[in-house]
């Protein structure tokens, strides 16, 4: 279980950052909020996440 944590923040951190330093760079879309940006580069990596996870706990 603690791996599981663990990779869960190692993962979600960086795209926090990611998504703060994409917002602040590029706020010429309105549209892209930074719930947006985590959302989407979050999707983009939940299935290597899951697997990792997974991998790492069992």
């Amino acid at each position: 279980m603690k791996t599981l944590l663990l990779s869960i923040i190692v993962f979600c951190f960086p795209l926090i950052m990611i998504g703060q330093i994409r917002l602040f760079t590029n706020n010429a879309t309105n549209s892209d909020t930074l719930e947006s940006i985590v959302f989407k580069e979050f999707s983009k990596k939940y299935d290597f996440l899951m697997s990792y996870s997974a991998n790492s706990f069992w």
